[in-house]
């Protein structure tokens, strides 16, 4: 039986759709990715952000854990060069090309034509 929107079942439907989202983004945060993973697009979890600022926080706490679950594995030169870069990044490296012109010493004329008398 299809649920009908506006419905305490519909509502029921979404805030388990919304749990089920969360618990794939906070592995994976990809929003088109767990989108998929519930059968939704986009632009769905763009409106239930708008429309459900709880729901919309939840999802930056998410990739929040995430960041923290996974920063561990990282070099702790990679940490202070991204997280702190305006202390800690890398000086630029510049190059610089010079162009130089070729010329020749040589011209070749040529003469198509057949002058008689030359």
């Amino acid at each position: 039986m299809p649920v009908i929107p506006g419905t305490k079942k519909d509502h029921q439907t979404i805030a388990k759709l919304k749990e089920e989202y969360l618990d794939y983004y906070e592995d994976c945060p990809k929003q088109g990715l767990a989108a998929q993973y519930i059968c939704r697009d986009t632009d769905t979890i763009t409106r239930w952000k708008g429309e459900d600022k709880d729901f919309a926080e939840m999802i930056l706490k998410a990739e929040a854990k995430f960041a923290r679950k996974h920063i561990k594995n990282v070099t702790a030169e990679w940490k202070l060069s991204r997280i702190l870069g305006q202390h800690f990044k890398e000086p630029e490296q510049k190059m610089f090309v010079q162009v130089i012109p070729i010329l020749s010493d040589t011209i070749v004329h040529t003469n198509d034509s057949n002058e008689e008398g030359s």
